[in-house]
């Protein structure tokens, strides 16, 4: 029987059994885990066990009698192939064509079969499959890169902060070609007295944009006065906007200076300004016709320097075409019209924004020195944040306060990140989703309304309005 010059004798109990039984071999080439064949010193192959076959893709019927190339179309042997003068091969990489043309990787080891007299017979090869390892280490290394690479940007944010160097603008915060696109603009516009009307999703941050162009402009000594339109009715509205005069009404007192006279000589932000009532908005439009009002039951009219920047997060030209929002009220407020995009068409924007606020919410919360761990990071960076920036101020809030330690780990965010699964979506473009979406935002809340206006990112106000409008118990 042929032996191996590098291999031990095998065992004369062994060679006998082998020599008397004719199936055991076979039976013994065809249990091994992995590829085996065996080619003669023409390279042809005479056996191909099954795993072979798995390997490969090749039926031994298609390669036995052909060159060991034609079925194991090895990368590595079209250029070199040294079995024979070498004698062995062991735990050699390789790459392997399969029938179908795509790509294994695998360790060889191979050695060659001699007669009595020492000279080649034939040859062995033994294939261990490693494409599954090998994508699995792929895959840590992925990860491992991901990690590095999640740490250096979560450090360059935080130095970033800690120098006052963060991109953007004092408060508004990013790098994304959207902001970069919106601060331009708002450094262009804000020292001009240009009325502007800015848009977004609710929870992005147009209250601060208006503060933006406020602290830009030649009024930036001047107040900054603010108001949700959508907080108040009609009748409360119209007199916190341009006051009232004594008797002008049941509890009216004395003289109140509303909002407009407040805002002189500064800046007047009307927040949520799709929702105003009707019919304040003619009187809106009047104003900024004329910069001229007149207070709750007086005849005077006063005339005020102010600056007006109002938000919405309705699609108002669908409201001008159902005559819920004048249409000449509409093109005066929108001079200069300025988008505020969603935090997810802004991932990039999001360790930047992290380093800015986890800082001030853990001083706020006695817990300085707040940092967050690359798989923290890495879930706040798969969150499709529905609420926007206003969403991931209370995510980080609860990471502060539920955090066992210094570094906030994912398992501290709350669960709807955690989960990358949202309990609520973003307004739809029919009343029946944005009816789904909130009666989702109240069973997450338990029914609590406040708290499900904080998941929607909207004021409870309006969340009320919206429950009457859409019949929602």
């Amino acid at each position: 029987m042929a032996t191996t010059s590098a291999s031990p004798q095998l065992p004369a109990a062994l060679v006998e059994l082998l020599e008397k039984s004719r199936e055991a071999l076979p039976t013994l080439l065809e249990s091994v885990g992995d590829a085996l064949y065996v080619v003669d010193t023409e390279r042809n192959i005479i056996y191909w066990n099954p795993q072979a076959e798995h390997l490969t893709g090749f039926t031994a019927s298609e390669v036995l009698g052909r060159h060991c190339l034609l079925g194991i179309r090895c990368v590595n042997c079209l250029y070199s192939c040294e079995l024979f003068e070498r004698g062995e091969v062991r735990d050699v990489p390789v790459v392997l064509r399969t029938k179908d043309s795509g790509t294994v990787h695998a360790r060889k080891t191979a050695f060659v079969l001699r007669d009595d007299e020492g000279q080649a017979i034939g040859a062995v090869e033994i294939l261990r499959d490693e494409t599954a390892l090998r994508a699995q280490i792929d895959r840590c290394q992925a990860q491992c890169d991901r990690i590095a690479q999640l740490e250096t940007l979560s450090e360059k944010a935080q130095s970033d902060a800690a120098q006052g160097t963060l991109p953007g603008l004092p408060g508004l915060v990013g790098q994304a070609p959207a902001m970069r696109e919106l601060i331009s603009v708002i450094e262009k516009v804000a020292p001009t007295d240009a009325t502007v009307l800015i848009t977004g999703e609710s929870g992005t941050g147009k209250e601060r944009v208006a503060r933006a162009i406020h602290e830009r402009s030649r009024r930036s000594k001047g107040p900054f006065v603010a108001i949700n339109c959508a907080a108040l009715p009609l009748s409360l509205l119209e007199t916190e906007l341009f006051g009232h005069v004594r008797g002008a009404f049941t509890g009216a007192v004395r003289d109140r200076m509303g909002l407009v006279e407040e805002a002189d000589a500064g800046t007047l932000f009307l927040d949520e300004v799709g929702d105003m009532p009707l019919e304040l908005q003619s009187k809106l439009l009047r104003f900024l016709e004329l910069r001229r009002f007149q207070r709750v039951g007086d005849n005077a009219e006063r005339e005020v320097d102010v600056r007006l920047v109002s938000a919405t997060n309705r699609p108002l030209l669908e409201d001008v075409a159902a005559r819920r929002f004048r249409e000449d009220l509409y093109y005066r407020l929108r001079v200069i019209p300025l988008h505020l995009p969603p935090l997810r068409e802004r991932v990039e924007d999001i360790p930047l924004l992290a380093a800015h606020l986890l800082p001030l919410l853990a001083q706020r919360l006695h817990r300085p020195g707040m940092t967050l761990s690359p798989s923290a990071l890495e879930r706040l960076l798969a969150h499709r944040w529905p609420g926007n920036v206003r969403e991931l101020v209370n995510a980080l809030e609860y990471a502060v306060a539920m955090s066992n330690g210094k570094r906030i780990r994912a398992e501290d965010l709350p669960a709807e990140v955690m989960e990358n699964t949202s309990r609520y979506r973003r307004s739809g473009k029919t009343p029946q989703d944005e009816a789904s979406r909130i009666r989702a935002a109240l069973e997450s809340a338990g029914g609590n309304r406040a708290k499900a206006a904080r998941l929607l990112g909207m004021h409870r106000v309006t969340l009320y309005r919206k429950l009457e409008q859409l019949g929602i118990e």
